[in-house]
Formats: structure tokens, C-alpha cells, sequence
């Protein structure tokens, strides 16, 4: 939709044109705040609003410095989409089934890296906790780079749109869910790879490997997914502290497994 918004010609004030666009990939008010910066960011913009129940970006700025396609462009560089609705009811029907189009791809997409993202993650929880059933599998040596690669592909493909939203808010020095999600399933998953491929680092410095590495995991609409453990003998969800006695090292494939003292 275009508005012009005159002023009185003694003012020396350039005219206003409203622009309003159809937002896709907000989820929350932080979001909210990103595509406002985005907005607000582009050369001519005076004022941006957008409103998260419907999606809409209503935007002020002086044609002569500022067009559709700049708003367009900032929008998608913070991470979001982006349609322009015109003020003709015939093409704003069209503008509006192009966005329902792009929402029912977005739907399918997501959906597909779920289903992918749950078959993965399943079969690396039943991997890690097979040796409640089949003993002495925990000291196999590809036990571990079998998790990894059951783990990768959740880790950076299935959740590759929430790396996408991180950065864009990023850029704009803003954070978001988007960015706690990745940070902590990022480090997670990066020790996890450490304690498969060098497990001395941990042993130098005297310390147990019990890391869990779980992927992102979306709130409402994204993909859900989870990596189990990615180690042989990564069964505990937080990093253990405890010291091993050079006597009697932690569990790794075949090393003996330790009994820690009473009451610890």
C-alpha cells in the first residue's frame, strides 16, 4: 500500500510515502525489534512499525531516497522475507497469494528438516544407549563416529534456519531464541566432536568427558530436533568436573571404567 503524506510547502519538508509489506519468519518481539532496525536502517526511512499478529510492516519514507526494493533487501539481509502490498485490490490479492505460497513452502521445508531431524536424532539415542541392552558396545570404536554422523546432519543442516535468523540478528547487533538455540547447541556439539576425535585433550588435563551434544530445537513451527550424546561413553547432560586418578581413567572404548568414592 502507498500513502503520501504532504506538508505544508513553507515547511521545507520533502512528502512522505507510506509503504507497507508483508513480513514472513517472525516469531517473537525481538524479532519484532530486528526488521524495525532493518527498516529503520535503509537511507530515507523516517519511521518503521511492524506488527507481529499480522505480519505487517508499515514503513514512512522519502521517495526520492528510498524505494521498495531497498526496504525488500534490508528485510531479507537481517534473516526475514518480505512482499510489498500495493494499494490496488487486484494486485494486493495477487502480493497476498505469492505470501501464501511462500508460507506453505516455508511450511514444507520446515517440516521436511523435522522429519529428517527426528529420524536422525532417534536413531543416535538408540545408538548411545544400546549398551543398556547389548553389552560391551560401548567400547566399539565406531560407536562414536557413528553418532557423529547421525548428529552432523541435524546439527547443521535441520537447523541451518535458525544459524540463518542468528545472523541476521547479528548484523544488526541484536539477539534472539534464534541465537540462544545456536550458541548452546553449537558449543555442545563442538565439544561433543573434541571428545570423539581427541579425547587426549580431556585426559591432559585429568578431567572426565561427559558431554551431551543436542541440536535446536524449535518452539512452535520449526524444525524440532535433538542429537543424543556423541561420544562412547557420552551419557550425562552437563560436563562433568571430576578429576580421574592416573591409576584409573574414565571410560573410553576400552579403557577400565572408574568407580568414583562414597558420597561424592
Amino acid at each position: 500500500m502507498t500513502t503520501t503524506i504532504a506538508h505544508p510547502p513553507g515547511e521545507g519538508v520533502a512528502s512522505l510515502d507510506r509503504r507497507d509489506l508483508a513480513i514472513t519468519g517472525m516469531t517473537c518481539a525481538s524479532c519484532v525489534a530486528n526488521v524495525e532496525s532493518a527498516l529503520r536502517g535503509v537511507s530515507g526511512v523516517k519511521s518503521a512499525d511492524v506488527n507481529l499478529a499480522t505480519e505487517r510492516a508499515s514503513v514512512q519514507l522519502d521517495p526520492t531516497r528510498a524505494d521498495v526494493p531497498a526496504l525488500v533487501r534490508a528485510v531479507e539481509r537481517a534473516g526475514y522475507g518480505a512482499l510489498a502490498l500495493s494499494a490496488d485490490q487486484k494486485e494486493r490479492a495477487l502480493v497476498e497469494d505469492r505470501e501464501r505460497a511462500a508460507r506453505r513452502a516455508q511450511l514444507v521445508s520446515l517440516r521436511r528438516r523435522l522429519v529428517v531431524a527426528a529420524v536422525l536424532g532417534s536413531l543416535t539415542m538408540i545408538v548411545s544407549m544400546a549398551d543398556l541392552v547389548i553389552a560391551g558396545i560401548q567400547h566399539e570404536p565406531w560407536r562414536a563416529y557413528l553418532m557423529f554422523a547421525l548428529a552432523t546432519p541435524v546439527q547443521l543442516w535441520a537447523a541451518a534456519p535458525f544459524y540463518v535468523n542468528a545472523w541476521g540478528a547479528a548484523r544488526h547487533r541484536q539477539v534472539n531464541m534464534n541465537t540462544l538455540i545456536v550458541v548452546g547447541t553449537t558449543a555442545a556439539y563442538g565439544i561433543s566432536v573434541v571428545a570423539t576425535f581427541l579425547p587426549q585433550i580431556f585426559f591432559g588435563a585429568g578431567l572426565c568427558r561427559s558431554i551431551s551434544c543436542r541440536s535446536a530445537t524449535s518452539s512452535s513451527c520449526g524444525p524440532a530436533k535433538r542429537s543424543r550424546p556423541m561420544g562412547s561413553s557420552l551419557r550425562a547432560t552437563r560436563p562433568s568436573t571430576k578429576r580421574c586418578s592416573p591409576a584409573n581413567r574414565c571410560p573410553w572404548r576400552k579403557a577400565p571404567a572408574m568407580t568414583w568414592p562414597a558420597g561424592r
